[in-house]
């Protein structure tokens, strides 16, 4: 009877040692690669990489963001997978793993959570390597996306009951499904001439003097309500900047507009 509470007692042990001996895998989790295609919309990827030496065997996600729904410029704005050539274009996952249902409600853009495969069939995901959860898509049915600040953000937690949901990371840890979610790891890699864009879009800009007269020409591709544009100038004799003039502008185009003072 005592050999086998011994062996019991060692069991549990080596159960024990075997359990604690596996970590938590840490993560980082990123917005990046924001792709204007044509004036109506942009693509971005949902990129996850693995920061630690820990396995990291993946269960799923969800991926909510807040955003400016006046990107849409007036028209009706629409989140989807952005298509590729390949289906590894869109997503490193198996189309099985990948977040479901993109869809916008209110000032959310919302992906939902994949199926969970079960313990032993996630995809492990190796220590450095960068996984891109999915391409995405925005688009809208104006003429143009608003030159507005995108103003993007994760929509992570701990938040109340009534802002939920929010971006969730799932993994597989010892065959239990463990939540893993690190909001501080969370970030937006956008170019601020995408996310934070200027109402004007200027293509070109020329200066011509002759004797003492300088003529100034520009043209502009986007604008948006746009009044115009002010001519200053500045005295050689002094640091100050005065209005000289006020060339009127489009309003909202994304056709090429040629100026001249």
């Amino acid at each position: 009877m005592k050999n086998i509470f011994k062996f019991f007692v060692t069991f549990l042990v080596l159960v024990f040692a075997f359990n604690v001996s596996i970590g938590q895998p840490t993560y980082s989790l990123s917005a990046r690669h924001f792709t204007p295609v044509g004036n109506k919309a942009l693509t971005f990827d949902i990129v996850l990489t693995h920061t630690n030496a820990e396995t990291m065997q993946y269960a799923g996600g969800q991926y909510f963001f807040d955003f400016n729904p006046a990107s849409g410029n007036g028209g009706t704005l629409t989140y989807s997978y952005a298509p590729g050539a390949t289906s590894s274009d869109s997503s490193d996952l198996a189309p099985s793993m990948r977040p479901r249902n993109p869809q916008i409600s209110g000032t959310q853009l919302r992906l939902a959570a994949n199926s969970l495969p079960g313990a032993g069939s996630g995809p492990i995901f190796p220590e450095g390597d960068s996984i891109k959860i999915i391409r995405m898509k925005l688009e809208t049915t104006a003429p143009i996306l608003a030159m507005v600040d995108l103003s993007l953000t994760w929509r992570n937690g701990p938040v109340p009951p009534n802002l939920n949901p929010v971006t969730k990371i799932n993994v597989y840890i010892n065959n239990l499904n463990v939540e893993v979610t690190t909001p501080q790891t969370h970030s937006i890699d956008c170019d601020s001439s995408i996310c934070t864009p200027l109402p004007v879009e200027l293509s070109s800009f020329t200066a011509a003097v002759s004797r003492n007269n300088v003529t100034l020409n520009w043209s502009t591709v986007a604008e948006i309500n746009n009044q115009g544009f002010d001519i200053e100038r500045k005295s050689v004799n002094s640091n100050d900047w005065t209005r000289a003039a006020n060339v009127a502008g489009n309003g909202t185009t994304s056709a090429q507009r040629n100026y001249s003072f």
